[in-house]
């Protein structure tokens, strides 16, 4: 039985809370806009569970808006358009062709946005506690500094999609039209956040702490900013990743998985590498929707799913080629003498229902290759608007529940210890310039060979070709670069190491086989590493400035 997630207890006391509020359709009653503290927030269970309020907007972090513009642009994760199915007007097309415009862009905005505006109201409802005396100074520190963690979150988001963000710190007293900030000011702003309120966080992990923003969470964010400060301030900082890194790796709260799927199954809320989680729930908190966005319509019958699951969401073939075939995390292939027998990052192969028959779909008549059969193949004859049905190796790398629904209960871990060893990795080897520096080596072939297996055997130098795709020569980190794709695939990081690496315009790049004409080809500017501030947002804020590289109105081009 899995356990009653912490956030799925805030989210429906805050709920229950929220219902003792007038309603505003009863013109005679005396309306109120927020809870009266002295009246609902009485003991430390109420505190917190006011606090959950700030989390809600996670649900979409997992396969919602932020998703599609973080995946959608990169290597890993594609949206083919097929038939009429994911269309959407194109977009998922502009994005993967770096076309995109600034219609296009905000998911990622309208998630961290409305986190941030929930993280400054509640913020300001735990100083009115303390100024009417109804709460401890220090056990209301601890929350606005949980919140002031929360809201550097979400500042991380910004920064690494937008670059340069307004700066919103207060809320009944917010400027309703908040100034564009430079990357660098938001950059230097969540370092002094981090600095200011990490020491105030919780160090316990596991039971109520799980799924909350912690000590732990802080200096993971931390590593992330320094990792990513040569890019977003100006000057690398790999020190600072170095020591943030170590501070998670000597606190032994944390350690590799001997089985690289516990991470990602159904109950995966015992992972001992979960440094920050987002604990969905198909009841409770819903959300992660990505057994319905990937998989086959004839995929219903392969896990007794409650519906028909949207056939779209897959990877491209250079991506699931830079996975050795011994590499425990890449899965083998269903054939016709039956289903795949391992788990896998990939679902490839022939598709069985749980009767054992094999899934068939003849909807592509003639042009499928290999008959009525569902056969998902790696490789993706365009990207749209014909894509065939079976095309593009598909997601397996959350367990997908039998009897499940279009919510999954797998948690989503957003920072894992895998990472953080990663992170130290690169820091030691970009500070020393030696792809065969001892230590840098040691920490990577920890994790390949922890959570891949030994037969793939050790890497003696980071330098490489960057996942087949750029073939010629070796590449400064390629293998590094590569190893955090195949360990870190599909969660959310990989946009950003394209463009640490500079290789974002050549790695993430869509090419046509070879006799397929493209009559839209990829933007290749070097400006389509920061998105466009949504059209929306410029519209109700003039105080806005759009972003390098697009138009006056956001377009781009």
């Amino acid at each position: 039985m899995k356990r009653i997630n912490i956030i799925g207890k805030l989210i429906l006391v805050s709920l229950f809370v929220t219902t003792f509020s007038p309603s505003c359709t009863n013109l005679d009653e005396e309306l109120y806009d927020v809870v009266i503290p002295e009246d609902f927030l009485k003991g430390e269970e109420q505190y917190v569970a006011y606090l959950g309020q700030a989390y809600t907007k996670l649900k979409d972090y997992g396969t919602g808006g932020h998703m599609q513009l973080s995946q959608g642009s990169a290597d890993q994760g594609v949206y083919p358009t097929r038939g009429t199915d994911w269309n959407d007007g194109g977009v998922h097309r502009r994005r993967q062709m770096h076309t995109w415009t600034f219609e296009d862009t905000g998911g990622t905005w309208d998630l961290a946005f409305s986190g941030i505006s929930d993280c400054n109201r509640l913020t300001e409802s735990y100083l009115v506690l303390i100024e009417d005396g109804l709460i401890d100074v220090e056990v209301a520190n601890r929350f606005i500094g949980e919140l002031a963690g929360l809201r550097a979150f979400f500042y991380y988001l910004l920064i690494d999609a937008y670059g340069n963000v307004p700066i919103v710190t207060e809320f009944s007293t917010a400027d309703p039209a908040p100034a564009t900030k430079s990357r660098k000011e938001v950059f230097d702003f969540i370092i002094a956040q981090l600095d200011e309120w990490a020491p105030k966080l919780e160090v316990e992990v596991g039971g109520a702490a799980y799924g909350r923003v912690n000590y732990w969470t802080a200096k993971a964010i931390e590593a992330k900013m320094h990792l990513n400060a040569e890019v977003w301030s100006g000057t690398a900082n790999w020190d600072g990743v170095i020591a943030a890194c170590d501070e998670i790796i000597n606190s032994g709260k944390f350690n590799l998985e001997a089985n690289f799927f516990t991470n990602f199954d159904v109950e995966n809320g015992v992972s001992k590498e979960f440094i920050f989680a987002i604990p969905y729930d198909k009841v409770f908190f819903k959300g992660f929707n990505l057994s319905f966005h990937t998989l086959h319509y004839g995929n219903r019958d392969t896990y007794n799913l409650t519906g028909n699951p949207w056939n779209g969401f897959c990877t491209m073939e250079e991506f699931y080629n830079s996975f050795d075939d011994k590499d425990l995390r890449k899965g083998e292939p269903g054939t016709l003498d039956g289903p795949a027998t391992k788990r896998g990052t990939f679902l490839v192969g022939y598709q069985y229902k749980l009767n054992g028959e094999l899934v068939i779909d003849d909807a592509d008549g003639s042009k499928d290759p290999d008959g009525p059969p569902v056969n998902f193949m790696p490789n993706l004859s365009t990207i749209g608007p014909n894509t065939l049905r079976q095309e593009g190796a598909r997601v397996g790398k959350w367990e997908f529940e039998i009897g499940g629904t279009d919510n999954m209960s797998n948690d989503f871990a957003v920072f894992r210890y895998a990472d953080i060893l990663l992170m130290k990795a690169e820091a030691i080897w970009r500070k020393t310039g030696n792809p065969a520096d001892a230590t840098a080596l040691a920490l990577v072939n920890q994790v390949r060979t922890t959570h891949g297996g030994n037969e793939i055997g050790l890497l003696t130098t980071l330098d490489g070709p960057i996942s087949f795709k750029i073939e010629e020569g070796s590449v400064a980190g390629g293998e590094l670069l590569n190893e955090r794709g195949r360990e870190l695939a599909f969660e959310m990081h990989r946009r950003q190491d394209l463009i640490r690496w500079g290789v974002f315009g050549e790695v993430a790049k869509w090419s046509p086989p070879t006799g397929v004409s493209d009559d839209k080809p990829f933007n290749s500017d070097p400006t389509r590493t920061i998105f466009a501030i949504p059209r929306n947002q410029l519209e109700n804020n003039r105080n806005l400035i759009q972003n390098p590289g697009y138009t006056s109105a956001g377009a781009g081009g």
